[in-house]
């Protein structure tokens, strides 16, 4: 959905006038309720992935800290298929 077409049902949605899909009136409700959740669903997917990899990276700091085998945390945690 086009930001323009947000809003456009935003206003039809809150004056009552112009019928409006269902889908369109609850996204327009969302963003007008939570305007920073109003992003676009590759964006959250690629964000959430390196999010995770980070995760795994520290993980795998802290147990390369206690003195586990730098090759086996390597095939286990990094260097992935």
């Amino acid at each position: 959905m086009k930001p323009l077409d947000a809003v456009r049902a935003m206003v039809a949605d809150a004056l009552g006038t112009e019928p409006v899909d269902r889908y369109t009136a609850a996204r327009a409700r969302a963003a007008r309720e939570k305007p920073d959740r109003m992003t676009f669903q590759p964006v959250r997917r690629a964000r959430r992935k390196t999010a995770k990899r980070d995760q795994r990276r520290e993980y795998v700091d802290q147990l390369r800290e206690q003195g586990f085998d730098a090759e086996y945390l390597a095939d286990r945690y990094g260097r992935r298929r």
